[in-house]
């Protein structure tokens, strides 16, 4: 049935299309979400990024990718690790997704 409706719709049927414009619309906004994250220049404390060194300013960083530390009302290092997790998902699922489109075209 799916080489049928390939051959009908073209080399993607439409609900392969559909999740894929999904994957890449999630894809994009949460690496714009990262991005803006990324440009808090200070740490809850109010230590400037620049100014840290080394594993304090990793957990800085993740902390603000969290929304802040727990102690300020964010979701702290776990936050961020949770949105960190959740792109790097999107980019396998994204690569699983153009593999699958592949091999069901022949092109692989």
């Amino acid at each position: 049935m799916k080489n049928f409706l390939a051959d009908i719709f073209g080399r993607q049927v439409p609900q392969q299309v559909a999740r894929q414009n999904a994957i890449q619309s999630e894809l994009y906004r949460t690496r714009k979400e990262i991005e803006t994250k990324m440009t808090i220049p200070v740490a809850s404390t109010g230590t400037p990024i620049s100014e840290l060194n080394g594993m304090a300013r990793t957990l800085a960083i993740m902390a603000n990718m969290g929304d802040g530390s727990i102690a300020t009302g964010g979701r702290g290092v776990r936050g961020g690790v949770e949105l960190m997790t959740k792109y790097n998902r999107l980019v396998g699922m994204a690569a699983e997704n153009d593999w699958q489109n592949k091999l069901n075209s022949g092109n692989h």
